[in-house]
């Protein structure tokens, strides 16, 4: 059997990478990833940079699991890397089911969806409430 995602954490730069190699995402995946992002963030705020090289079919149950609080409580920003137009468009529409306010952005390449998070995590942005650091 071979793997639907992988979870790497960068600690150095708090940014937490999903490589998504499957394209259905049940409830038991979207739970399984949680955790995983969990243990590896050691409950440390983070961004999260997804990457998807083909269309995704997310079940109704995923979403509304991913959409539960405690999944975003330690995440600052998010950012999808859609390479292809149906992927774009397919994450425009799932970033309109999130609650808001939600700090999320598409990208066509790695490197500019990692720039902007890393910009995000530097400013501690919380979609439009900014963190002091004391």
């Amino acid at each position: 059997m071979h793997k639907k995602y992988s979870i790497e954490y960068y600690a150095s730069i708090d940014v937490v990478e999903i490589k998504i190699f499957e394209e259905e995402i049940l409830l038991e995946d979207v739970v399984s990833m949680h955790k995983g992002v969990l243990s590896l963030s050691s409950g440390k705020r983070h961004g999260i940079l997804y990457l998807a090289e083909n269309f995704l079919n997310i079940s109704r149950e995923a979403r509304v699991e991913g959409q539960k609080p405690e999944y975003s409580e330690y995440v600052i920003a998010q950012a999808f890397i859609a390479h292809n137009l149906a992927l774009r468009l397919m994450g425009n529409f799932i970033r309109r089911l999130l609650p808001k306010p939600k700090t999320v952005k598409l990208f066509k390449t790695r490197e500019e969806g990692l720039s902007w998070l890393l910009e995000k995590l530097k400013n501690k942005d919380l979609g439009g409430f900014k963190v002091k650091s004391e």
